[in-house]
């Protein structure tokens, strides 16, 4: 059973006519999620009631000008680390310029993320379907710890079976690390562990930073739930980005927090657009998207 957990290339396989119905169906189904998105947004204000004299600015600038900044910074630091654990090595100026390409390139109707992740490591040597590979096994650590994360929130909240999640997220994230860790070296894997870990910190901070905005203070805690939602509905696949299912996965789950899910679901997508706005600008003014000259990928 463990091994057959541990084989991340058959469940690439196994999960390909999934992915090619959702790529087959990825124009419907964006155009659906965007509507959703964008109606979610206005029944929510018009919830609440809220308009620009309700928005915290302070919040708003700190989630704009410092947290979505250390995102970019994140996600370069871990591209460069399963450059590391691929046995390679990558310049902090082409993973920090790719990562905020490939954050970027979610909202694209193809995974888009995936392939700029698994081109950047293939450019700085890595073989045809390792960088796949190290992404697909990377993201399924993500959301293991983030359910983890997700659990601790329902727990803190009275929910006892809060602990079933911990101890599951918690399972397979050992397993994953297991995989890394027999592949490329504990200390590699290790280092993926706490680099995750942060980022789950991280999207939670971001979250609560953005339920600030409109006014309603978050426990850091809740902020895990809502992070937990984020990522699940991103890596579901179903829409660029996880578009208006992250969204809808984070007003399910905003009463087990005791939160409006109106709330939750205006925060989370202003969390996306701020992120989505200053990465969008990042890309632009490195030019992100531009090959690198003379070989400056590889250190």
């Amino acid at each position: 059973m463990a091994s057959m957990l541990l084989d991340i290339p058959y469940w690439r396989t196994r999960s390909q006519p999934i992915r090619d119905w959702l790529q087959r169906h990825r124009k419907p189904l964006t155009l659906v999620a965007g509507v959703i998105f964008f109606a979610g947004i206005i029944w929510s204000l018009r919830d609440l009631r809220l308009g620009l004299d309700d928005i915290a600015w302070g919040p708003l600038a700190l989630l704009a000008f410092v947290l979505v900044p250390f995102s970019l910074l994140y996600g370069g630091t871990g591209l460069q680390l399963l450059a590391k654990v691929a046995g390679l090595k990558m310049t902090a100026s082409f993973a920090f310029r790719r990562s905020a390409l490939a954050q970027l390139a979610e909202i694209l109707p193809i995974p888009g993320g995936a392939i700029v992740r698994a081109g950047a490591l293939m450019s700085v040597g890595a073989k045809v379907g390792e960088g796949a590979v190290l992404v697909l096994a990377a993201a399924f650590l993500w959301i293991a710890i983030a359910a983890s994360g997700a659990g601790i929130a329902i727990y803190a909240n009275g929910e006892n079976w809060g602990w079933a999640i911990i101890l599951s997220g918690t399972m397979v994230t050992a397993t994953i690390l297991i995989w890394i860790g027999n592949r490329a070296g504990w200390i590699g894997a290790l280092q993926i562990l706490a680099h995750r870990l942060f980022g789950i910190a991280l999207t939670a901070l971001r979250v609560v930073c953005a339920f600030a905005v409109i006014g309603t203070i978050l426990p850091f805690e809740s902020g895990l739930l809502f992070a937990f939602a984020t990522i699940a509905g991103s890596a579901a696949a179903i829409a660029p980005a996880g578009l208006g299912i992250s969204e809808i996965f984070s007003a399910a789950l905003a009463p087990v927090v005791s939160i409006p899910p109106a709330t939750a679901f205006l925060a989370v997508a202003m969390n996306r657009m701020v992120g989505l706005s200053v990465t969008a600008l990042f890309v632009l003014l490195t030019g992100g998207g531009k090959p690198e000259p003379g070989g400056e990928a590889v250190e």
